[in-house]
């Protein structure tokens, strides 16, 4: 992936069927953010965004069958 992309795979349960019999539903997450300098991306990584962002996609864990 690009560095400037933040992204999460997980696996979400839909009970819903597919034509392969299976019901988990693969997503992706992504969200881009151009920074100027190093800095500014430090700052961002450390903002109260970021992290909320990042318990959004912990929050979505992969399915163990």
């Amino acid at each position: 992936m690009v560095p400037r992309y933040m992204y999460g795979l997980g696996q979400v349960e839909t009970d819903v069927v597919a034509s392969n019999g299976v019901t988990s539903r693969t997503i992706l997450f992504i969200s881009t953010r151009d920074f100027n300098t190093l800095q500014e991306a430090q700052d961002y990584a450390g903002s109260d965004e970021h992290r909320k962002i990042q318990k959004i996609i912990a929050s979505f864990r992969e399915q163990k069958n």
